[in-house]
């Protein structure tokens, strides 16, 4: 066998639809609206596989034709993580986003909340809605710090009727009155069903591509005071075809503003026992990686879109894993490597509602501690992996929900 790549690089517009379940790499450029996603760079490759027909020849040259067999497309894309732009205050749902889109499609869910308000306080991690219960455990929720003005936000442990219980502690003891912000919760699901479909234009009006049956992994990007940078790599897809020939047109970006790492907070802190929020612990961080670990097979079957019946999330641990970068101040990380101390961790980037995203691993392993240099000062790197978050209680929601070891929320 063999393969015949035509790459294009010189990628003008990208536009996106989320395949549902049964409708895996089926060309929908005619039948619905594409969505615009932002793009700092993308490269798609069209591969039609050839077989070899070789036969016994009577001339020593001749050859015969090779048969023409499946078609497989990979597309790597390039953008900025951005927050849905919506305020989800009251009864206000949050707006769909392409982030929050894409990666609910890769991990396999996406939850959304609605704003309510604090009733009452028992204390920083601990307090009662008065309205609007549908913020479960594995969701987060935002409030505003009165000193401060600014967004903090924490993943919800444990949900009662009308309690909420936080991973950790917020900064300050809310207030009967104070708004809670929701939003766009994705999380992992054992299987998910859906697939990614891009329509794909360059600057020529021929140049135009429609990529199906996409799924993949994305990784992050972060540093002090710049903005997220997000790569999606989306490979073999089952099909592709050529879009239509008209001229290509303005792209629409909505719900897409991308958001420095300012006004942002790194937090690893001690899990609390069950029910029990985790003590407040925003740390310095000089610098942090967050891998996400996604891999998908394909179901084969002869009757499939070039032999995929569709994508099947497989088994990668960890979940995702990563390092973070602090000053050196005590031999707190050593020991807590040495004897196996539960650490949950977050990364709030932005602190304004409608323009934050809260990454949570609600159960780490520290797995390695160094000393190392930070920025010419001493400092430590904490390697650590995501571990399943069998500690969850659940007794409202969604289970899947709940122990997801990884989640991203647009708050």
């Amino acid at each position: 066998m063999i393969d015949v790549a035509f790459a294009i690089e010189a990628v003008k517009r990208a536009r996106y639809y989320i395949e549902q379940t049964g409708s895996y790499a089926v060309n929908q450029s005619g039948s619905v609206t594409y969505k615009d996603i932002r793009t700092t760079s993308a490269e798609m490759t069209l591969t039609q596989e050839f077989l070899d027909n070789s036969t016994m020849q009577q001339l020593i040259d001749a050859a015969q034709p090779k048969i023409r067999s499946r078609r497989r497309c990979d597309f790597s894309l390039g953008s900025y993580l951005t927050s849905h732009n919506t305020i989800v205050s009251g009864a206000t749902l949050a707006a769909t986003s392409p982030h929050s889109d894409l990666i609910g499609t890769m991990m396999g869910g996406v939850f959304y909340t609605s704003g309510s308000e604090v009733a009452s306080a028992v204390d920083a991690g601990e307090f009662a809605e008065a309205s609007i219960f549908d913020k479960y455990a594995g969701t987060a929720v935002g409030l505003v710090d009165p000193n401060t003005g600014r967004l903090e936000v924490a993943r919800v442990k444990a949900s009662g009727s009308t309690s909420l219980t936080l991973e950790h502690n917020l900064g300050f003891t809310p207030v009967a009155g104070a708004p809670i912000y929701g939003g766009n919760h994705c999380y992992f699901t054992d299987d998910p069903s859906n697939s990614i479909q891009f329509y794909v234009q360059g600057q020529d009006n021929d140049d135009a591509w429609v990529l199906m049956g996409l799924q993949g992994n994305f990784n992050m990007s972060f540093a002090n005071g710049e903005l997220v940078t997000i790569t999606y790599d989306l490979a073999g897809g089952a099909d592709w075809n050529s879009g239509s020939a008209d001229a290509i047109t303005e792209a629409s970006f909505t719900n897409s503003a991308p958001i420095p790492v300012v006004d942002s907070r790194v937090i690893f802190y001690p899990i609390g026992g069950v029910g029990v929020a985790g003590n407040y612990l925003c740390i310095d961080a000089n610098a942090w990686e967050i891998t996400p670990n996604i891999s998908y097979g394909d179901i084969s079957t002869p009757k499939g879109v070039n032999n995929i019946l569709r994508k099947r999330r497989g088994r990668s641990v960890p979940a995702c894993n990563g390092t973070v970068t602090t000053y050196f101040h005590d031999v707190g990380y050593f020991n807590a490597r040495d004897t196996d101390t539960r650490y949950g961790l977050a990364l709030q980037v932005g602190s304004t509602p409608g323009a934050t995203v809260y990454i949570s691993v609600p159960y780490v392993q520290i797995t390695d501690v160094q000393r190392t240099d930070a920025e010419e000062k001493a400092g430590v790197q904490v390697t650590w992996e995501a571990l399943d978050n069998k500690d969850s209680t659940v007794t409202l929601g969604n289970r899947e929900l709940a122990r997801s070891a990884f989640s991203i929320h647009f708050l």
